[in-house]
């Protein structure tokens, strides 16, 4: 399953490596990482596309963790 997966706040050292590390511990596959740093305005953004294991109750994990799951198309224009 394709899974898209944007990250936006305060820029701190440190924030993209517990969300790959989390991400390839449980066996996905990184198609793609965009990160963007602003130092004037300290704002980090992170975009990460990936293929995350076909296990449903793997999603259920996510979201268990924060992370706000909603399918691709499912929101409106």
């Amino acid at each position: 399953m394709q899974v898209t997966i944007t990250a936006v706040g305060p820029d701190n050292r440190g924030l993209a490596d517990p969300i790959v590390h989390y991400v390839t511990g449980a066996g996905a596959n990184i198609h793609e990482i965009q990160m963007y740093d602003h130092d004037t305005e300290r704002l980090f953004a992170m975009l990460l596309r990936i293929e995350w294991p076909g296990n449903p109750a793997s999603i259920d994990t996510l979201r268990q963790r924060g992370f706000t799951v909603v399918p691709i198309g499912a929101l409106p224009r």
